[in-house]
């Protein structure tokens, strides 16, 4: 029975990116350069390039979600102060959620981002969607069922 977020299998749960995430593994396995064009308010034509590597991008989500996962069942079970484990497992939670996040992002966001690998470890230890818990703007629908196997929860859904 699921009760943390460390006993889920990431690659058991649908992506929501799925379809964008075939369209690159067919076009661009290994990635490419996406080039926006955007207005600005002052009708001036902004031109932004990023790299985008929807392959690569899946891949690192599994082998850092099953990382984490085998870290916490690690800590589990040592000896640790209680106090210390929980602030350890508490970081890992927060690694999790977002990567499931990450995992969970509507199509349309992830056809329109820069999905790219090296950003991804560096963006998983942010708060704001962890604990995000409401109807907000931050915590995308797609997450919600998954609110329940966090490991500190502030509140709950109506």
């Amino acid at each position: 029975m699921t009760k943390h977020l460390w006993d889920l299998d990431i690659e058991k749960i649908p992506s929501c990116w799925q379809e964008a995430y075939e369209n690159d593994l067919r076009d661009h396995p290994s990635g490419h350069v996406v080039t926006f064009e955007k207005q600005n308010y002052d009708g001036n034509i902004t031109v932004t390039e990023y790299f985008h590597d929807g392959v690569g991008y899946r891949k690192k989500i599994i082998e850092l979600f099953n990382q984490e996962k085998a870290k916490a069942f690690e800590l589990l079970s040592s000896d640790l102060e209680s106090k210390v484990l929980f602030s350890q497992l508490f970081k890992i939670d927060l690694k999790l959620f977002n990567l499931l996040r990450e995992w969970r992002l509507p199509n349309d966001w992830f056809e329109e981002d820069p999905f790219d690998p090296k950003d991804l470890e560096k963006n998983i230890l942010e708060t704001v969607y962890y604990f995000d818990e409401g109807k907000g703007e931050n915590l995308v629908e797609t997450m919600h069922e998954f609110v329940k196997y966090k490991l500190v929860k502030l509140h709950s859904f109506d």
